[in-house]
């Protein structure tokens, strides 16, 4: 197949914004550069620390995509501070192993759980069930 047809057919629906919050730098990258072609508005951030700046700088995302695993916060206390602070965009949490339960998930507020690796159509997906979730939710 013809890779530009190939990311035509793989494209979000409309530009989303989206919030990364991934520790490991070349698996941001990776997002980041995956995320951009499928032809979303990426905000990097390495740690929550980062992440709350970006939010405080007027950066408003569609979607939060979170690591499990982060140096300064986990992925569920990170989801529960954007509750607690008035945030209620979807959160998408990822991470390589998961030892967490669905409930905790739930109970974090996240919209969804993707396990490392996954691919470009599973995580598309993904985004845009929880997008749609967000809209006929609200």
């Amino acid at each position: 197949m013809n890779p530009d047809l190939y990311l035509i057919l793989f494209m979000l629906k409309k530009s989303y914004s989206i919030l990364i919050v991934e520790d490991e730098p070349d698996f941001r990258t990776y997002l980041t550069i995956l995320l951009k072609r499928l032809g979303a508005v990426i905000h990097p951030a390495p740690n929550v620390i980062e992440a709350f700046r970006l939010l405080g700088d007027q950066v408003m995302p569609d979607l939060v995509i979170t690591d499990f695993n982060l140096p300064d916060t986990s992925g569920l206390e990170f989801i529960s501070a954007l509750r607690e602070s008035g945030y209620r965009m979807p959160v998408v949490l990822i991470s390589a192993v998961r030892s967490f339960s669905d409930r905790e998930i739930v109970e974090a507020g996240a919209a969804a759980f993707l396990q490392k690796p996954f691919n470009a159509e599973t995580l598309k997906e993904v985004i845009e069930r929880s997008l749609e979730n967000e809209v006929s939710a609200s």
